[in-house]
């Protein structure tokens, strides 16, 4: 057989070998948010993921690679939110910070200065009571808690006015507040239009600003407006909100859906592919869930049994039934009922987490936005898998023969570590990347009493050079 083969092929092994000691199950996503062509995601650990186009930076890894993989973005621990934009993307973090980063030509950072690129996150401020986010294509929406007091700010691009600040400027790169209102429960940021929802005696109400030549905000005309404007101010039963490229989707709490705006790709879900200016019951089901997510043209949304539907634009697959065909009413995904409500729906691709963690994606793939390591479309939910802390460099491990481990494996949980320089420090990691172990000085016999399976150990010596290495405990 050719050397390069073989080579190949052992590599290939280990990989399996590798995914097959990680588990699908051991992977648990909380959180994720597709944008334009890049998704962001957080696990369980409190560790932030990323993948897709990275022309501006919007991944966030320090490089304008893109990636087809999920790949980790800084060590820390503590995100909690996340919203991708079309080419930027922000996050809060659980101490109630707010953090930008991408593309920022024309303020969607909010730090500003409206020219410079964050190629990393980047703290914006320093306020620590930021509670929810959503990113636009070039705008954001934010929602601040101080005690019972929820503000609602916004900045960035604001050419139809999406910011609702009263003025129509190219953008405003400063973080702004809305009004004075200060009950704000929901917010949603479309293309170049925006939702927020407001509590009210006797309920919720939707307020809506921005472009308005689809239809999109629900006002019965088809007028702009830089001010929020009531959606049917009549209604205040609304519970959920998301704002699409041209078009919105509200739920009641009645668990009836509502949509309006553009319906060219279907989007509407009504049967129809006329705009509608004014909320509309989209069908007479009553038992759609809190779960759906607006895209460009299509929706993605959950019902109460667990079940997820999707309809609109499908020329990539992206409604997931397996074809490319296009459809003005839901369509049945697969015959699962174990999705959560954690869906999202991207320009042209969509994503769901499951009950039990493991995340799916569909649609187009050919930026990678997929992240199932290949640019390729696929029209069917599709297992990605769990990605091993790239913290780690693990397609580093093994490879550095300055540090010898033995034995490995090991079935006592005992080891020995060798370097040709003094240890400094020692970290263990599992295969998900959490810290195990931490060991100073120059400690060289080590007891792992851990359950079997593969660890990982990421040596630095006494000149602050850091070795890697795998430990396997049978």
């Amino acid at each position: 057989m050719n050397r390069k083969i073989t080579h190949s092929l052992l590599l290939f092994v280990w990989i399996l070998l590798l995914n097959a000691t990680s588990g699908f199950a051991q992977c648990q996503w909380m959180k994720i948010s597709a944008g334009k062509k890049h998704n962001l995601a957080i696990k369980n650990d409190g560790t932030l993921w990323a993948w897709g186009v990275n022309n501006k930076a919007q991944l966030g890894d320090g490089t304008l690679t893109s990636r087809n993989v999920p790949t980790q973005i800084g060590a820390d621990t503590t995100w909690v939110a996340v919203s991708a934009g079309e080419s930027h993307s922000v996050a809060i973090k659980e101490d109630g910070t707010l953090w930008a980063w991408g593309d920022n030509s024309k303020g969607q950072s909010g730090d500003g200065s409206g020219l410079i690129l964050r190629m990393e996150p980047t703290q914006i401020g320093t306020d620590s009571f930021w509670s929810q986010i959503d990113a636009g294509y070039d705008h954001t929406l934010a929602i601040s808690a101080e005690g019972l007091n929820t503000k609602l700010w916004t900045w960035g691009s604001n050419i139809s006015g999406q910011l609702g600040l009263g003025v129509s400027d190219a953008f405003i790169p400063e973080v702004t507040q809305v009004g004075t209102g200060l009950s704000w429960a929901a917010i949603s940021a479309g293309g170049q239009h925006s939702l927020a929802m407001e509590f009210v005696t006797g309920g919720k109400k939707i307020w809506a600003f921005g472009d308005n030549s689809k239809g999109q905000l629900g006002t019965m005309n088809f007028v702009s407006s830089n001010v929020p404007v009531a959606v049917v101010a009549s209604f205040l039963s609304w519970s959920r909100i998301s704002a699409g490229g041209e078009f919105s989707v509200a739920r009641k709490s009645d668990g009836t859906l509502w949509t309006w705006g553009n319906a060219g790709g279907g989007q509407l879900g009504n049967g129809q592919t006329s705009d509608y200016n004014t909320a509309t019951q989209m069908n007479a089901d009553t038992d759609w869930s809190t779960g759906f997510s607006a895209g460009d043209e299509h929706v993605l949304a959950k019902k109460a049994n667990g079940s997820i539907w999707a309809w609109g634009r499908n020329n990539d697959g992206q409604l997931g039934d397996g074809t490319t065909n296009s459809s003005s009413s839901p369509v049945q995904i697969g015959t699962d009922v174990n999705w959560s409500g954690n869906l999202v729906a991207g320009f042209a691709h969509s994503g769901g987490i499951r009950l039990d963690g493991t995340l799916n994606t569909w649609g187009f793939g050919g930026n990678g936005e997929l992240g199932n390591g290949f640019n390729l479309t696929v029209q069917n939910p599709t297992l990605i898998d769990c990605p091993v802390s790239s913290y780690l460099n693990l397609n580093e491990v093994p490879k550095v023969n300055k540090v010898e481990v033995y034995p490995n494996p090991t079935s006592s949980g005992n080891f020995q570590i060798q370097m040709e320089t003094i240890i400094s420090e020692i970290k263990i990691y599992d295969v998900l990347g959490r810290p195990i172990d931490f060991l100073w000085n120059q400690q060289q016999t080590i007891y792992l009493n851990e359950k079997a399976g593969t660890y990982f150990l990421v040596v630095i010596d006494q000149n602050n050079q850091v070795f890697r290495e795998k430990i396997v405990l049978n």
